[in-house]
């Protein structure tokens, strides 16, 4: 197993010196930046050869995936430039979550809808495997989105798209918030392919020794179903970077 964090690539020195793997950085401030600001973020991974594997944050709020105006040229052009930039970093995996950007508006025919987000998740999964990279369909909480709400609804969407280098993502503050069995995640049988990890509360901290209780039925259900790749810290890093990943070691301890 493999753990990282959901951090600035600036913080990769604090990382490494803590032991960690790799980092996770935002898919869409890859694809936005500046030529000298890549340079530099590439420079970094180089110099201290720690590597962003994974990424989050794949589109913007204001980029249409379902609804009106949905432009796939503007999509596939996002995620072109963002998995060249990813593959030169080490990149292997990119969360698609943007649940603004997913939500289907009101009024919105939901079949519809449900069909231009597969086929958004299909021409990513074409630019991933095309520098040898995947996605993963992240299912977020009600109040982010209305469209795939549970691990069990992600990994039926995922079917659906049938594509091979689209699979589902864990992230098990949602699965707290959603309410949600971990008996999709224990069946899932390989079609997991990365975890995000916070505790099982509102705040959405990095988990600490005080949380280590909660996180030992999410370690088993992992256990259980065999993954074994990555799984990156995503939530408030209280009260300080340093601090949060310091103090969830005890946990990752549960999920070796």
């Amino acid at each position: 197993m493999l753990f990282g964090a959901c951090n600035p690539y600036t913080n990769i020195p604090l990382l490494k010196e803590n032991g960690y793997d790799y980092i996770e950085i935002a898919f869409v401030t890859l694809v936005g930046m500046s030529d000298d600001e890549f340079k530099d973020c590439f420079k970094t991974v180089e110099k201290h050869e720690f590597f962003v594997q994974s990424f989050n944050g794949f589109f913007p709020g204001d980029m249409n995936l379902v609804g009106e105006n949905v432009d796939f040229k503007v999509i596939r052009d996002h995620a072109r430039r963002g998995f060249a930039r990813a593959f030169e970093l080490g990149g292997k995996v990119a969360v698609v979550g943007s649940g603004k950007a997913r939500n289907i508006p009101e009024g919105f025919n939901r079949k519809t809808a449900e069909e231009q987000f597969a086929e958004t998740l299909k021409i990513c999964g074409e630019e991933a495997g095309n520098v040898g990279m995947e996605i993963v369909i992240e299912p977020l909480q009600s109040i982010e989105t209305n469209l795939i709400n549970t691990v069990e609804e992600g990994l039926e969407f995922a079917k659906r798209v049938n594509h091979e280098k689209v699979s589902c993502l864990v992230d098990f503050f949602h699965v707290f918030k959603s309410g949600e069995s971990l008996d999709a995640i224990e069946n899932s049988c390989g079609n997991i392919r990365h975890v995000h990890l916070a505790r099982a509360n509102q705040d959405r901290r990095i988990p600490d020794i005080n949380d280590i209780d909660a996180c030992k039925p999410w370690a088993a259900a992992l256990k259980k179903c065999g993954y074994d790749l990555r799984i990156s810290l995503e939530g408030a890093f209280y009260p300080d970077v340093e601090t949060a990943i310091k103090g969830v070691k005890p946990i990752l301890d549960l999920f070796r």
